[in-house]
């Protein structure tokens, strides 16, 4: 179990060496969903020779001027491939499809792909590599249908917005 994270003597180890600690437990299952990426052949080819890891782009919202921000997994420059990494307790095509609504995956997928161009980026396609946390740690590789990243652009769009207007006026809604 998770015992190892309870008690004074977890409170002790936390206000010596601080939050990012990890038990035992949990260094286990961050090696195991590695090694399950690491050898799934689909992400080798993502990820390896000539793709860049956690990528940065920044720029500037042609249409409000705010500044935008994003940081990819992987970029893969010459198959123009962005991708981004996600754990979901069921990385089964329904049950992500949910998870991407639920989390806003689509308005991240919007938000990445818009600052990626603006910044001057490649033109890529934006794809999830999705892990299960529990074993066997199935991996899937997950591109976003057409009306799903239009839903995920409509909302970026309203949000880039919203945020404009507040910071001009200065007046932000609860």
């Amino acid at each position: 179990g998770r015992g190892g994270r309870r008690g004074n003597r977890w409170r002790s180890f936390l206000a010596e060496y601080g939050d990012g600690s990890l038990v035992a437990e949990d260094y286990g299952i961050c090696l195991a969903l590695r090694d399950a990426i690491r050898h799934n052949p689909y992400v080798k080819k993502l990820t390896g020779a000539g793709a860049y890891r956690e990528i940065t782009a920044c720029s500037t919202d042609p249409e409000t001027g705010l500044k935008c921000r994003m940081r990819a997994d992987a970029h893969v420059p010459g198959d123009g491939i962005l991708c981004d990494l996600k754990t979901t307790n069921d990385a089964r095509a329904l049950a992500f499809r949910k998870t991407v609504r639920n989390f806003g995956y689509h308005l991240q997928e919007s938000h990445y792909s818009k600052t990626w161009k603006d910044a001057g980026g490649d033109s890529a396609a934006f794809l999830f590599v999705v892990v299960e946390p529990e074993p066997p740690y199935a991996v899937k590789i997950y591109e976003l249908d057409a009306d799903t990243i239009a839903e995920g652009e409509a909302i970026r769009a309203k949000s880039m917005r919203i945020v404009e207007e507040c910071m001009r006026t200065g007046e932000w809604p609860l």
